[in-house]
């Protein structure tokens, strides 16, 4: 996304002077001289202001840039977004984070290398060491914790939390991850939901639920399924529902279905797996031999009801 450069007056306000005189000295603590460091540790220039509202501290000739044009963008490490050209509204904090950012808008970067090869990417925040470290073009992504979505290159509205959520996705979208570990071996798949520790080792399918510590953890390719607190399945089945497990669930309640009459229903069975189905439909020759029965019942009936007429005529 580029961002339009607004207009800002050349001359600052004393409001504004006063700001930035505050975010400068803010800037001068963190790097040290407000802990009781002596004024010589300081070099002249670790501090940069404009009249854009850019801010940043850190080494002296690697703070933006002499030519870009963005706004309102704040930095705080070695380097500060030397590659800016007309990105406005980021936030970097840390060796390397947003280096790459070109013309990227709304980003927030916190920790070592986070967002570090984003372009042209928007709205997205990276927080912890490598967080959305490739990520170049995505949108809307959010990654909290090491490793976290660090792979993710296109991928947008992806939101990932606890070490190594999502690390290997790439162009996926979509997806929300939970815990340490989950969802880290999806790449492309789309709209996956997984909470739990190492939840859903999906690669590339979609439309997956998964809740709970190992849920789904075998799925590879697989597509429409839900996991809850069940760790057993195929890697690649699609459209299955699988919930607890027979180690650790012994009974079964489900509100709602004792007391409810449906029409043209079929009697359910459950084999020793635990699957549920309908019973089987009666063979042709079983089907046969009952309306055979029946014929014959019928006419033993009728025999009955001429015996007992003759004897009352007797």
């Amino acid at each position: 996304m580029t961002a339009t450069p607004r207009s800002h007056p050349q001359q600052p306000t004393a409001l504004a002077r006063r700001l930035r005189i505050s975010i400068a000295a803010l800037a001068l603590s963190a790097l040290g001289l407000g802990a009781g460091a002596s004024a010589s540790q300081a070099q002249t220039g670790t501090v940069y202001v404009d009249n854009n509202f850019n801010a940043a501290a850190g080494t002296p000739n690697f703070l933006f840039n002499a030519t870009f044009t963005g706004t309102d963008n704040i930095g705080l490490g070695r380097t500060v977004m030397t590659n800016l050209t007309s990105g406005s509204n980021n936030v970097a904090t840390g060796s390397g984070a947003l280096f790459t950012n070109t013309e990227g808008f709304g980003n927030v970067a916190a920790g070592s290398e986070a967002l570090t090869a984003n372009t042209t990417g928007g709205f997205n925040v990276g927080t912890g060491y490598v967080a959305l470290k490739s990520n170049t073009t995505g949108n809307s992504n959010v990654a909290t914790g090491a490793t976290v979505l660090d792979s993710n290159t296109t991928g947008s509205d992806n939101v990932a939390a606890g070490r190594s959520a999502l690390q290997a996705n790439t162009t996926g979208d979509f997806n929300v991850a939970s815990g340490s570990g989950t969802l880290s071996h999806n790449i492309a798949g789309n709209n996956n939901v997984a909470t739990g520790a190492d939840a859903l080792f999906n690669a590339t399918g979609s439309r997956n639920v998964a809740l709970g510590q190992n849920a789904g953890k075998k799925l590879t390719t697989g597509s429409d399924n839900v996991y809850i607190a069940n760790n057993n399945g195929a890697a690649q089945e699609s459209g299955t529902m699988r919930f607890g497990t027979n180690a650790n669930q012994t009974a079964t309640f489900i509100a709602g279905i004792s007391g409810t009459t449906l029409s043209g229903a079929q009697p359910v069975v459950v084999n020793s797996n635990g699957r549920l189905g309908v019973a089987p439909a009666p063979s042709a020759s079983l089907a046969n031999t009952v309306e055979q029965l029946s014929e014959q019942l019928e006419r033993q009936q009728r025999q009955i009801e001429r015996l007992r007429e003759q004897v009352k005529g007797g």
